[in-house]
């Protein structure tokens, strides 16, 4: 549920904002704002299978009824929801507030919706976006460091929610579900309340919003949060037969590189990547999850609105290795994969899939 310190927090969060926003004209402030949002916590939903064997790779398109990988975080985290209000000039888009919350991990019962979060601002009868973002941090909500979470993240830099990139902790980040992030953008236009001579309380979404991103649920309606990745997860089906020979599975790396360009980063108001790099290379070790699957590694990945494909080499080593500065890798190689496809969806899960510890992969160069 939404931790109670968030009422002591929201007092340091609006000196901090009082600082540093910059109101176009602030008027009499004749309007009370509140918009109500959720993280949609719900497992994102089965998209496709990459099967790779020897000399081919598939793609079989996963039913839908079949059930999603469960997420797997590796140490105490809670939500931080960043809430961020811009008022729509002629020409731009002018930010005015910032205000920050932390929720506990817990999932609503019925429909995966966590607590809703409420943020109130003092407004003019003119348009506005507010952007919201919602993403882990690290420790409980009851002991967030407001001052280290209020502009920057743990795996994502938020100091402008249009231009997130990803901070120098994406590096290390290997086999859990923190990286994942919740994100919507809502447009509000309160032209029609310019009559100076009343006080306006307004909460939304109400009856009269039309939007994709609003929902209903027996508290009331709110602004859906969604992820704006998608997730692959590679689980191998050889391993009884890699372990049985003594091998352990604590001496296997994985060793993953995005061979293409790859996102990484994000604008919120516009909701797609806005930066990208030719490159990125992750290490990854082995994981039993909740399913009983052998993970071998799993990432998540900005993607637009539509289906985004990103390529891959995967190289497998047994015990020690060394990556030296010019990328190259020493150590004792098991198997590897090179210029593998991997289709991606928003909120929507792949899974690659093989006898990846016993097999090799290299895709025939075409005649």
């Amino acid at each position: 549920m939404l931790c109670r310190v968030k009422y002591a927090l929201f007092v340091v969060v609006a000196l901090l904002v009082g600082v540093s926003c910059q109101r176009p004209d602030e008027g009499n402030l004749d309007i009370t704002l509140t918009v109500r949002c959720a993280a949609n916590m719900s497992e994102p939903e089965c998209f496709t299978d990459v099967k790779i064997e020897p000399g081919e790779v598939s793609y079989v398109v996963r039913a839908q009824n079949t059930m999603p990988l469960s997420s797997r975080f590796e140490e105490d985290v809670c939500l931080r929801y960043v809430v961020d209000l811009y008022e729509v000039t002629s020409s731009m888009s002018v930010f005015v507030e910032r205000q920050v919350f932390f929720v506990e991990d817990q999932k609503d019962d019925a429909d995966g919706i966590l607590d809703m979060v409420e943020a109130t601002f003092n407004v003019n009868p003119t348009k506005y976006k507010v952007l919201f973002w919602c993403d882990y941090v690290q420790g409980s909500a009851k002991n967030a460091d407001l001052e280290t979470w209020f502009t920057n993240g743990w795996y994502y830099n938020t100091e402008d929610l249009r231009k997130i990139t990803y901070s120098d902790s994406v590096e290390h980040v290997t086999n859990n579900d923190d990286k994942q992030a919740f994100t919507t953008v809502a447009e509000i236009d309160l032209t029609s309340y310019s009559d100076k001579s009343q006080m306006y309380a307004l909460t939304l979404p109400d009856d009269s919003t039309i939007a994709d991103n609003v929902e209903n649920s027996n508290d009331g309606l709110y602004y859906r949060l969604d992820r704006p990745m998608g997730r692959f997860k590679c689980i191998t089906e050889d391993a009884d037969d890699f372990l049985k020979n003594g091998e352990s599975e604590q001496d296997i790396a994985a060793i993953v590189t995005y061979t293409q360009y790859v996102s990484a980063g994000y604008n919120v108001e516009e909701q797609k990547p806005n930066y990208a790099v030719p490159t990125r290379k992750f290490i990854a070790k082995p994981t039993i999850d909740e399913d009983g699957n052998f993970v071998l590694f799993s990432d998540w990945v900005f993607v637009s609105a539509m289906q985004t494909n990103v390529m891959i080499n995967i190289e497998f080593y047994d015990g020690d290795y060394v990556i030296n500065s010019d990328g190259t890798i020493e150590g004792e190689k098991i198997s590897h994969f090179t210029g593998i496809v991997v289709p991606l969806k928003r909120n929507m899960e792949t899974i690659i899939k093989g006898h990846l510890l016993t097999t090799i992969y290299t895709p025939c160069p075409e005649e």
